[in-house]
C-alpha cells in the first residue's frame, strides 16, 4: 500500500508520517517544482524572443524548453527535500 501521509484518513487508512516521506509530498511537491520550473521557462523566451513558446512555430525552442524545465523541476524538487525532510539524518 501506498503512504499518502495526512490523506491517508480521508480513505480510512492509519497515518504514519503527515507529509515527508509521502506520496503526498512526491505528488504535491514534484507537480509543484515543475509548475514552477514551466512557467519560469515559457516566461524567460517569451521575454527574450519576444515571441510566445509553441511547438509549432518554434520545435527546437520547444523541445529545450521541455527537457530544462522537467531536469530544473526534477533537481529544485531533490534540493528541496534534501535541504527541509526532516527525515534524513544529519551526519554527525
Amino acid at each position: 500500500k501506498m503512504d499518502y501521509g495526512f490523506l491517508n484518513s480521508f480513505i480510512g487508512r492509519e497515518v504514519d508520517q503527515p507529509f515527508w516521506g509521502t506520496r503526498t509530498q512526491h505528488i504535491i511537491g514534484v507537480a509543484g517544482c515543475l509548475a514552477i520550473t514551466d512557467h519560469t521557462s515559457q516566461a524567460l523566451f517569451q521575454k527574450v524572443f519576444k515571441k510566445e513558446l509553441c511547438f509549432a512555430k518554434s520545435p527546437a525552442a520547444f523541445v529545450a524548453h521541455t527537457f530544462l524545465f522537467i531536469f530544473s523541476g526534477v533537481t529544485l524538487y531533490c534540493a528541496g527535500d534534501a535541504a527541509l525532510n526532516p527525515n534524513h539524518k544529519e551526519e554527525d
